[in-house]
């Protein structure tokens, strides 16, 4: 018997010692579990603070192309205004030019008219003669028209602009 109390006094013993150990093993056993939860929350925070940034990194760079965008835009716009400008120019300039032409070209048939009147007048004219100034009056006369015409298509190409 004394075998027996003293098998269950060891074990009695034993699980007092048992019982003891446990309490200290989950402390320690929840300690760290508390450190690894801390632990992933931590890596949780960090990775959603690096998609955060990702995220304004995209949105920045987004804003840029954007931005660039609308300025080659601008720049284009602000080119093929200087393209309408210099072709608007360049009308003038010739309206212009065929107005002098056209006021050279008058004076030159009006001398000549006044010409022929005073040979006619002065009866020094043969009838060769009269033919080919004749002739040489028409063709300022069709100059005049071909000129006119010209105005006339330049003017309403300056007025399309």
């Amino acid at each position: 018997m004394k075998i027996i109390l003293f098998m269950i006094c060891s074990l009695f013993s034993f699980q007092v010692a048992m019982a003891q150990e446990t309490p200290l093993n989950d402390v320690t056993q929840e300690s760290t579990s508390l450190i690894q939860k801390a632990e992933k929350e931590r890596i949780k925070a960090e990775q959603k603070i690096v998609k955060q940034q990702e995220k304004d990194a995209k949105a920045r760079e987004k804003a840029q192309k954007k931005a660039e965008k609308a300025k080659s835009k601008a720049e284009k716009e602000v080119e093929k205004q200087q393209k309408a400008i210099a072709k608007k120019a360049k009308a003038e300039n010739g309206v212009a030019k065929i107005k002098s032409k056209i006021a050279k070209q008058e004076k030159k048939s009006k001398a000549n008219v006044d010409t022929f009147n005073k040979l006619k007048l002065k009866g020094k004219l043969s009838e060769k003669d009269e033919i080919k100034w004749n002739k040489k009056m028409l063709d300022d006369q069709s100059k005049n028209l071909d000129l006119k015409s010209d105005l006339d298509k330049a003017e309403s190409k300056l007025r399309k602009l």
